[in-house]
């Protein structure tokens, strides 16, 4: 029974192993790959300290686009930025889950056309400054007939 395990992951290795070899006739190498990491690292520092990841995600879009096509998962991609320092804004480490969720939201608004999109807010979320809420219905003259309708709806 342990020979039998041990060949089957034996064939294994040796499919992992074609699968990954590497064509060097391809421009997106890791020498290439290591360079622009670096550089989207280096955008993270600003002057007053750390820079908001995914803004300068978008401005590299172009990078994950490339890791992603060559069939990188997203673990393998939080690797490669831990490698070349990139640390979210507490210090910790970036997790491949929350690179994957800012690069999709950063996908998903460059699908729509709308570069004035805010990531993360919708128009229902309160204004920071004010704290008031900004609603596309501001209409309310109708609200107690209808109110009054729905009760005796609900008792009928």
């Amino acid at each position: 029974m342990g020979a039998q395990v041990w060949k089957k992951q034996n064939e294994s290795f040796r499919n992992v192993a074609f699968c990954f070899t590497v064509d060097h006739s391809d421009p997106m190498n890791k020498k290439e790959v290591l360079k622009r990491s670096k550089m989207f690292a280096d955008d993270l520092s600003g002057i007053l300290g750390q820079k908001r990841i995914e803004p300068v995600l978008a401005r590299h879009i172009d990078l994950f686009n490339d890791l992603r096509s060559e069939n990188a998962t997203w673990p393998q991609i939080a690797e490669l930025l831990k490698s070349v320092g990139v640390r979210r804004e507490d210090g910790s480490v970036l997790p491949a889950q929350q690179l994957r969720a800012m690069y999709s939201r950063r996908k998903n608004v460059g699908n729509t056309g709308n570069s004035n999109h805010q990531i993360g807010r919708s128009k229902s979320t309160p204004s920071k400054t004010t704290g008031i809420i900004k609603r596309k219905d501001t209409d309310l003259s109708n609200v107690r007939d209808r109110m009054i309708r729905a009760k005796k709806a609900r008792t009928d």
